[in-house]
């Protein structure tokens, strides 16, 4: 990325952390500031991406005019699809208690999907984020504000992690790349759904289980999802 960006680079920032500390929002939004950045380049998984929608919804807050704001765009790593919302979580450092910034602003301008640097992603991250994908579009489905649209695409995406996430999280397996590739297709499908339809039982649950024990939150799906999928099968049969 640096060397593609070349001598209009401004800065760096390794600062990023797992569920996303307040702290490395406000270290962030300071470097943004002190290097006059007019752009802005998250790499990496949901954490990176999110440190950087949430710094620069802080810059937005502290005054910053939307036309003066830094274009943000986002080169994702893994299948948390938090590239494609306009929502970032942040948490707070002494409480471990993560709340929700949102604003429409926030969505990154460019996303780029390149399956051949998701192949250096390690297996287990990618495997757990993929699993956060299936959250995604199981959740947006049984919501009770679901929508034919959204139905349809988590759907779709369901059909791709099931077929390709299995040989996706093996880095010895054949076609890696083109598996990597439609997983992350089925990332973005999954979210859509998700925009409109909100978070449900397994999201709320691993919003805070997540930072409260520094577990990945594609893990949190794996502990969470199956309850929430057997409690919303009693309440909502229709939608299974």
């Amino acid at each position: 990325v640096t060397g593609a960006i070349g001598d209009r680079l401004a800065g760096v920032f390794r600062g990023a952390r797992q569920h996303v500390p307040a702290s490395t929002v406000c270290d962030l939004a300071r470097t943004i500031r002190e290097a006059r950045a007019d752009c802005v380049v998250s790499f990496g998984g949901g954490s990176p991406i999110d440190t950087a929608k949430a710094a620069l919804h802080q810059l937005l807050s502290d005054g910053v005019t939307p036309d003066a704001a830094p274009v943000h765009v986002a080169i994702p790593t893994t299948l948390s699809a938090g590239e494609f919302t306009a929502i970032a979580g942040i948490t707070n450092d002494a409480t471990r208690v993560k709340r929700a910034v949102a604003d429409p602003r926030l969505v990154p301008r460019v996303v780029i999907m390149d399956p051949e640097l998701a192949a250096a992603t390690p297996d287990w991250l990618w495997a757990a984020s993929g699993i956060r994908a299936l959250d995604h579009a199981v959740e947006s489905i049984y919501s009770n504000r679901h929508h034919p649209l959204g139905d349809t695409l988590a759907a779709r995406a369901i059909q791709l992690l099931v077929r390709h996430l299995p040989p996706s999280s093996d880095a010895g397996a054949p076609a890696l790349v083109e598996h990597r590739g439609q997983c992350q297709m089925a990332a973005w499908l999954s979210v859509f759904g998700m925009i409109n339809a909100g978070f449900g039982l397994s999201h709320v649950f691993g919003h805070q289980i997540g930072p409260r024990w520094n577990v990945a939150h594609g893990v949190t799906s794996c502990i969470v999802l199956p309850h929430a999928m057997r409690f919303m099968a009693r309440l909502a049969p229709d939608r299974f």
